[in-house]
């Protein structure tokens, strides 16, 4: 799920056009800065991007590393307390939670 959820194009998901842009701005901004200026996307946030485009300034980086963040909790708590993975994983993916991280980037990350 993390390579399908990663390797899509930037393109998919509904509010992508606003975070790769973010996601570039705040990687090239210095930590001072980014503590400093005041944000609606959250200083969390903007270390989160900063930390993924130190890592890797590519776009498709950002994807990779927010697939892994929120397909992360889920897998701990799969694995923690379904006594059926299996199950949990297709109920997952069939109720679109799944499909809802490719949508809502930040709102996939709080739930996480």
């Amino acid at each position: 799920m993390i390579i399908i959820s990663s390797i899509r194009a930037d393109s998919v998901g509904g509010d992508l056009q606003h975070y790769i842009p973010r996601f570039t701005e705040f990687g090239k901004q210095n930590i001072g800065q980014l503590l400093g200026d005041r944000t609606k996307y959250g200083w969390i946030y903007a270390l989160y991007c900063k930390l993924a485009y130190t890592i890797n300034s590519n776009n498709q980086s950002f994807l990779f590393f927010t697939s892994i963040f929120n397909l992360s909790f889920v897998a701990y708590f799969i694995r923690k307390y379904s006594p059926k993975p299996l199950l949990s994983i297709f109920l997952y993916i069939t109720f679109a939670f799944y499909t809802n991280t490719f949508n809502s980037v930040r709102s996939s990350m709080a739930l996480g």
